[in-house]
């Protein structure tokens, strides 16, 4: 409540270019001790779009670009299986309304259950940049949207399947 009583009022969405660059540190969910990262990122629209795919990486590099509603978003890192559901790796929450300038953020991925750790392990880190308004490169406006491989129980779900 304000200092007058009153309720504050709920901020209002807002649309933000959302660049993934990269994730380290991941944690490995494939029997190689490796994974096969991408991350899945809820659109404007309301539906989910996500990066390549980085075969047999725990380090990947991305650098793609969202346009995205805020001020909160969730996004999920995830090793892709071709066989089954794809598992998830973490998610990271942001608040797009205090990373928005411009520069390079570590967000620190959280598991289902919040935690930072996965058996004492971290679950790992990745890296984005947040500008107001759409302010994505021309060459950078158009993303899949499609989510490579099955969808684990409890993804952000709203992408579509190959």
């Amino acid at each position: 409540m304000s200092q007058s009583g009153a309720a504050a009022a709920p901020q209002k969405e807002q649309l933000f270019t959302l660049k993934v660059i990269r994730a380290a540190k991941l944690e490995a969910k494939d029997s190689n001790g490796l994974s096969d990262p991408f991350v899945e990122v809820p659109t404007h629209k309301g539906k989910s779009k996500c990066t390549k795919v980085v075969p047999k990486n725990l380090n990947p590099v991305w650098n793609e670009y969202f346009l995205v509603k805020g001020p909160l978003l969730r996004v999920g890192v995830f090793d892709q299986d071709l066989l089954s559901a794809n598992d998830l790796i973490g998610y990271g929450d942001l608040d797009l309304l205090s990373l928005a300038d411009g520069k390079e953020h570590d967000i620190r991925l959280t598991g289902e259950n919040g935690s930072r750790k996965n058996n004492g392990k971290l679950i790992g880190h990745l890296f984005v940049s947040v500008l107001p308004g759409d302010t994505r490169p021309a060459d950078a406006k158009v993303k899949r949207s499609l989510v490579p491989g099955p969808l684990p129980s409890g993804s952000l779900g709203t992408a579509k399947r190959t």
